[in-house]
């Protein structure tokens, strides 16, 4: 298999915390990063909606998807 779509790296910051999330396609192996970092403290009700947008947005980023077709010319087990 080889990849046909990678998606593009992804970073997502706000006070709640960070994500990022990246693919990577290096000797015939794909490699998939992902962190999230939840920051600790008390928030105001507030922002809470803020809250709700930034798991929505790292939700999203994590359905994100890698398209691989077969190799041509070789068979795949």
């Amino acid at each position: 298999m080889v990849p046909e779509a990678l998606f593009k790296p992804v970073e997502i910051t706000s006070r709640f915390g960070s994500y990022s999330a990246s693919v990577e396609w290096k000797e015939n192996r794909l490699y998939y990063y992902r962190r999230l970092l939840m920051e600790q403290g008390s928030f105001p009700a507030s922002a809470f909606r803020e809250f709700i947008d930034f798991r929505q947005k790292t939700e999203m980023a994590d359905r994100l998807m890698v398209i691989l077709k077969e190799r041509s010319g070789t068979a795949v087990k």
